[in-house]
């Protein structure tokens, strides 16, 4: 495996039921790239905790990531984050209470992380994400890897700490249609209130339009729509490949391919695909 600094970094986020997974199973079906799902959401938490309690905000630890809209605490909150020192030490939890969290966390959907918890460095957030990146790659990465990424849902707001402190680090930034974001996700029993999915939907949109219209990281930054996935996919992964600058593989395409965290076969959600061979362009 290539050195650190010699592979790109991928950090993909949006929405949830946006198609994250799905994007995060198809990078992973790339010969050249190592990429985990959803493995270091506590980091994330644990960084805006630090930032609210240097800025002397009182925050509930285990409180999910806010909006920030139309509230000066919430607005407050937003620019402590944005200003932040990554390098500062995590505060609330403790290193080994947050590796456990990361554990209890990542063996859901990226079990074989959870084998080398050993090689995070949670001094910082800045080394967290590094080491993290690092972990992936030996995880799931061999010889051939040119690329090492995870997704994470919920953190756009972290995406310009990651862009300013990484340089081989691009963002993929995943948007769907709100109406079909809310009736995804309230098919099922545990439903979610329609006020906080519009705020959060609003929140993540913005945070993408943002980043990519910021001229420093515009080139650095995909905003992919997942409609545009289901109707044109090979159109799509071809454009995902050039942006990571990697060449183009079919078995991005292929979803028989596709292996979840433990590397078992991936069980595809079943909106995503029709007979799990191909993509239901109707969901």
């Amino acid at each position: 495996m290539q050195g650190m600094r010699e592979q790109t970094f991928i950090f993909v986020t949006g929405m949830f039921r946006s198609g994250t997974t799905l994007v995060a199973r198809m990078l992973g079906a790339h010969p050249q790239i190592a990429f985990a799902s959803d493995p270091f959401t506590p980091v994330f938490k644990a960084f805006r905790n630090t930032a609210a309690r240097t800025h002397g905000i009182a925050i509930d630890l285990d409180a999910p990531l806010d909006d920030y809209y139309f509230h000066p605490e919430k607005q407050r909150l937003r620019q402590a984050v944005e200003s932040a020192d990554p390098y500062l030490p995590p505060q609330g939890w403790p290193p080994e209470e947050l590796r456990q969290r990361i554990a209890g966390g990542a063996s859901r959907f990226s079990a074989r992380i959870c084998e080398r918890l050993d090689l995070l460095d949670l001094s910082s957030f800045a080394a967290a994400i590094e080491s993290g990146f690092s972990c992936v790659g030996t995880v799931y990465g061999d010889s051939t890897t040119r690329a090492v990424g995870f997704k994470e849902v919920w953190t756009g707001e972290f995406a310009p700490l990651i862009l300013r402190e990484f340089p081989q680090a691009n963002v993929i930034y995943l948007v769907r249609d709100p109406r079909a974001v809310c009736a995804s996700k309230n098919i099922h029993a545990e439903k979610y209130p329609w006020l906080f999915l519009a705020r959060q939907w609003r929140k993540l949109a913005t945070i993408g339009w943002y980043l990519k219209h910021r001229p420093e990281w515009s080139h650095r930054v995909l905003i992919l729509r997942y409609e545009d996935l289901i109707q044109e996919p090979e159109k799509v992964v071809r454009g995902i490949s050039d942006f990571l600058g990697l060449p183009f593989s079919k078995t991005l395409l292929d979803p028989r391919l596709f292996t979840d965290g433990s590397g078992k076969a991936w069980i595809q959600n079943s909106s995503y695909f029709k007979n799990g061979r191909t993509y239901e362009r109707k969901s």
